[in-house]
């Protein structure tokens, strides 16, 4: 698992007592596609204590596997039972590839499916949140099937949709700078540039330089550039939002291999 250095480095200087928290059952009940939440039995267990004068022990990998393995959960594992008729709700704003027929954007979701408009494939969730599928049990094997796709493709990737933008320019002592402004993303496996529709703004920033890419699903992705802060609404194809992020991490890891 990949870690911080700097909060490692911080724990070591702060020289306290490391309490190892895991919360179990908590995911599935505002998961990162649908906006209602669900009431359900959520658990707090201090997996470990690390005493302080055991800090010095362990080296930084070994402390941050510690804390990784206390803390690290599959919320696809508990038993919680969700008997809810909208499970299924917006996970189509978050899975945008068929399994089945491995075609992109095709798939719907209502009450407790998820369904390909192009092969008709099916997966419904049961009570715990699992499939009726036998090799797509969980969402998660159907994001490592997704992941597995984008992997095969990392090297043809050119992506290029059009998107509303909003810019914030930090400013000294005065209120931040809104920009509104409309352009072209184009995103391959080397970089992802923006050009404007609309003015002489355009930029282009390598994978490498990047640290990351925020997201909300079917809304928006954001970085920053040149300290300026940038939010992207995709205007065809908001789930579009989804795949950006996912292919990003897929590139940062090979990066880091």
């Amino acid at each position: 698992a990949s870690y911080s250095p700097s909060i490692i480095n911080l724990l070591y200087k702060l020289n306290i007592d490391v309490v190892l928290v895991r919360i179990d059952n908590a995911y599935l009940a505002k998961p990162k596609w649908r906006k209602k939440v669900y009431k359900t039995n959520v658990n707090i267990n201090v997996v470990k204590i690390i005493p302080k004068e055991e800090l010095g022990n362990y080296s930084p990998n070994d402390l941050n596997a510690e804390i990784y393995n206390a803390i690290n959960y599959n919320s696809y594992n508990d038993s919680n039972v969700y008997k809810y008729k909208d499970k299924a709700k917006g996970l189509d704003k978050l899975l945008y590839y068929c399994p089945n027929c491995k075609k992109l954007y095709t798939m719907l979701s209502s009450g407790k499916s998820i369904k390909c408009s192009h092969c008709n494939k099916e997966y419904v969730l049961d009570e715990h949140y699992k499939f009726n599928d036998e090799k797509i049990k969980t969402i998660k094997d159907y994001c490592d099937s997704e992941r597995e796709f984008e992997k095969e493709n990392l090297d043809s990737l050119n992506l290029e949709f059009e998107v509303k933008t909003l810019i914030f320019e930090e400013r000294e002592n005065k209120k931040n700078k809104k920009i509104k402004d409309r352009g072209i993303i184009t995103f391959t496996n080397k970089s992802i540039s923006y050009k404007s529709l609309i003015s002489d703004y355009s930029f282009e920033r390598t994978i490498d330089s990047l640290k990351g890419i925020a997201y909300s699903v079917n809304q928006e992705f954001e970085f920053y550039h040149h300290n300026k802060l940038h939010y992207f609404y995709p205007i065809k194809n908001k789930v579009i939002c989804s795949r950006v992020s996912l292919l990003f991490d897929l590139l940062k890891e090979n990066e880091n291999d």
